[in-house]
């Protein structure tokens, strides 16, 4: 069965399926739809289309007419949305489908699913069930980020934006005032902001201080050397108990005389190039580790994520790069799992890292946490500790 979630608000559950529309009466606990929607946690028999759609929106997966239909009537829905702005309407609070003509929806929707019914018959049969799972819990873990507002130094912001900072000044126009994540705009799937997102991978380091944690301090737990720790794993290689570059130091550049600074910029400098190195060649395989995985101009991560090439240089890039965000977000979803009825919270990801807005009741916690952190399906990865007062003020313990 198709159906479509009509908001992903509080009380807002609107479902169509069947041709026809319901609100307040559950949601289906089986079928097919588009993307995660918070109402339906938990509903293991529901599968989205969004994930082994070859786009990210429905309109650039169908034929141009489904395309065409699906846009007038998108532009149309736009116009309902932008009246109800401009007649100051709080669509935080109230539910948007109270504003527009049912026949409308009735007509957008049905389209909507006619679309998400040919992107399943033409694609739903590529679907991994262990990927999918994957995505399932990593949009959850996105949903549950989205739905906390920040907390922010007021009078810091203030000054901030008096001096020219756009961010500052949207947060304070009261935009911009949640992490939201956009699952789908980047090809290896490392999280990525979307425009009304603030904007956290991206702040310039004086503008990082102006995030303040809910609880009593902000706490990051970060991979040692995540993409090199990758390259090892899939090269089947036993991860150490140290810092990788200076493993790499006393194991693979043995006799020579550098220091941590130097051996990780000669491993960088050779990881993406045609260079030959053979002594890092003995323990990181490039050829052997892209190789087992490419297929036909794409290339598969451990977790079933298939990244098409356009270009085959960037296939080891890919790799790594999706190893290691896949890899950080189950991680993040364990750590959700384990506070889940704590006071502290997941307040965000960045690539290799989580960070949790602690309580001080919860810092007993701190090592179970590292060690959930640490131990991944690739084997123990070191583990590093910061802790600070706000976002940009964060020391190594």
């Amino acid at each position: 069965m198709i159906f479509s979630m009509l908001e992903d608000k509080g009380r807002c559950i609107g479902v169509f399926q069947k041709g026809g529309l319901s609100f307040g009466d559950g949601t289906p606990e089986a079928g097919v739809t588009w993307a995660y929607n918070r109402h339906l946690r938990g509903n293991t028999d529901i599968q989205y289309a969004k994930i082994v759609a070859p786009h990210p929106s429905i309109a650039s997966c169908v034929p141009s007419d489904m395309a065409a239909e699906l846009e007038r009537l998108a532009t149309i829905y736009r116009a309902h949305l932008q009246s109800l702005f401009s007649a100051h309407v709080d669509l935080i609070e109230q539910c948007t489908y109270d504003y527009i003509p049912e026949w409308f929806l009735v007509d957008y929707y049905r389209i909507r699913n006619e679309a998400i019914e040919y992107i399943w018959e033409a694609h739903g049969g590529n679907l991994d069930e262990d990927f999918h799972g994957h995505m399932v819990r990593t949009w959850e873990l996105a949903s549950d980020i989205q739905q906390r507002a920040l907390t922010f130094d007021a009078p810091l912001l203030r000054r901030l934006a008096y001096d020219g900072s756009k961010v500052c000044k949207d947060v304070l126009n009261g935009r911009r005032g949640k992490v939201k994540y956009d699952l789908f705009r980047t090809a290896t799937g490392r999280f990525a902001t979307n425009e009304w997102s603030f904007p956290v991978h991206n702040l310039k380091k004086n503008v990082r201080n102006v995030l303040l944690p809910r609880n009593d301090q902000f706490l990051e737990l970060d991979f040692n050397a995540a993409d090199v720790r990758a390259l090892l794993a899939l090269s089947d290689g036993v991860q150490p108990d140290i810092d990788i570059h200076m493993w790499n130091i006393e194991n693979v550049f043995a006799g020579e005389d550098m220091d941590r600074d130097e051996a990780k910029t000669r491993f960088f400098s050779w990881l993406y190039s045609k260079r030959l190195e053979k002594r890092l060649e003995m323990v990181y395989d490039r050829d052997v580790v892209v190789g087992k995985r490419l297929e036909a101009k794409a290339i598969t991560n451990p977790y079933g994520r298939k990244m098409i090439l356009e270009n085959s240089k960037d296939a080891l890039s890919y790799l790594l790069q999706s190893t290691v965000a896949d890899l950080t977000h189950e991680k993040a979803y364990a750590l959700a799992q384990l506070l889940r009825y704590k006071k502290s919270f997941i307040a965000f990801t960045m690539y290799d890292s989580v960070i949790i807005d602690l309580a001080n009741e919860d810092i007993p916690l701190i090592d179970t946490m590292k060690k959930e952190f640490s131990e991944t399906r690739f084997g123990h990865w070191l583990t590093n500790i910061s802790l600070g007062c706000n976002f940009g003020e964060m020391k190594k313990q």
